[in-house]
Formats: structure tokens, C-alpha cells, sequence
């Protein structure tokens, strides 16, 4: 397995990028994601980072794409190969991501509704994660005249104060979803 990371110093570009695109196209509905041209403007200018998880032949194993905070990395989607999932690779490129960034991580995830929502938060949890349970996060939708989503939001170290978690949330919202809340 080999990681390779992307952002403005060296975007993601060529066929690269096709596989990253195919895979989150796999892996999330339309509605959870950006509409493919904008995601592919963004990974090609740089203006969002990737870490690749290759596997020896070069084929794309898994990808989490991800935003430059002010103090802090935002992780927005985190796809695996669907034959490789449930073999610990998304544990080994969290825990690669974690040895390459000396500033915090978030992500948002479902709160635990499902049982695959309860797995997901487990995941994330055994490798650091700490869910802001008291704080109300709302995702913005991502395509016009879609639904806001309530999900939590994680961070890796835990956030030091419910300050901290609502400053990050603002800027996620301002930054990622060029929105503000």
C-alpha cells in the first residue's frame, strides 16, 4: 500500500483524478456530494487536498478528500474501495493522514440512529475520534434545493471546548459550503 497526497502544491489531475472522481461517484449519492465538474475544478486547482491509498498494481484503494481549515484539516468525504472495505485499510490511511498533519482533524458523521451509524461512530472512536454530542451540527445541503442534514461533529484530538467546536463548525460552513450559519 502506498499513499499519496494532493493539494495546492500538486493537485490532482489526469487519470488520478478519474478514479478518485469514480470512486466517490460509487461510494456517496448525488446528494451527499458536490456535482462531478466542481468537484474535479476543485481537486485540479488544489483548493481541496486528497490522500490517495493505493494498492502495489496502482489502482485506487481508497480516498478522503479534505479542507484546509485556519486551525484545523477538515475531512469531507472518506471512500474505500467497496471490495476492500472491512480489511482495515480505512483505519490505516486515518491513522497515515494523523502521522503526516500536526493540526487537528474533523469530519462529520451520522449520529447514531442506525447500525451503521453506531459502526461508523465505533471506527472513528477506536482511532481517536471524539464525537461534540452536546453540540447541535447542522451540514448545509450541497446542491440547491436540497435538505440540511443534523450529524455530529468529530474531531481527532477531541475539541477542548463546545468555543472551539462552534468556531470550526462556522468556518466549515463559511469555507466548504460557502455558506454561513
Amino acid at each position: 500500500m502506498t499513499f499519496e497526497r494532493y493539494g495546492a502544491s500538486r493537485p490532482l489531475t489526469g487519470e488520478p483524478l478519474a478514479q478518485v472522481l469514480s470512486l466517490l461517484e460509487d461510494s456517496f449519492p448525488e446528494t451527499e456530494r458536490r456535482a462531478t465538474p466542481a468537484q474535479r475544478r476543485m481537486l485540479e486547482k488544489g483548493e481541496i487536498g486528497a490522500l490517495a491509498a493505493r494498492n502495489e498494481d496502482g489502482t485506487l484503494a481508497a480516498i478522503l478528500t479534505m479542507w484546509p481549515l485556519e486551525d484545523a484539516l477538515f475531512l469531507e468525504h472518506f471512500a474505500v474501495s467497496s471490495a476492500l472495505r472491512s480489511q482495515g485499510l480505512g483505519g490505516k490511511i486515518l491513522e497515515e493522514l494523523k502521522s503526516q498533519t500536526d493540526c487537528p482533524l474533523v469530519l462529520e458523521a451520522e449520529p447514531p440512529e442506525t447500525d451503521w451509524a453506531r459502526r461508523r461512530l465505533g471506527f472513528y472512536a477506536r482511532h481517536g475520534w471524539a464525537a461534540q454530542e452536546d453540540f447541535p451540527y447542522v451540514q448545509p445541503p450541497y446542491r440547491a434545493g436540497g435538505e440540511s442534514l443534523p450529524l455530529y461533529l468529530l474531531s481527532c484530538p477531541a475539541f477542548s471546548s463546545r468555543e472551539q467546536a462552534e468556531r470550526t463548525a462556522r468556518e466549515i460552513h463559511r469555507t466548504v459550503y460557502k455558506t454561513t450559519r
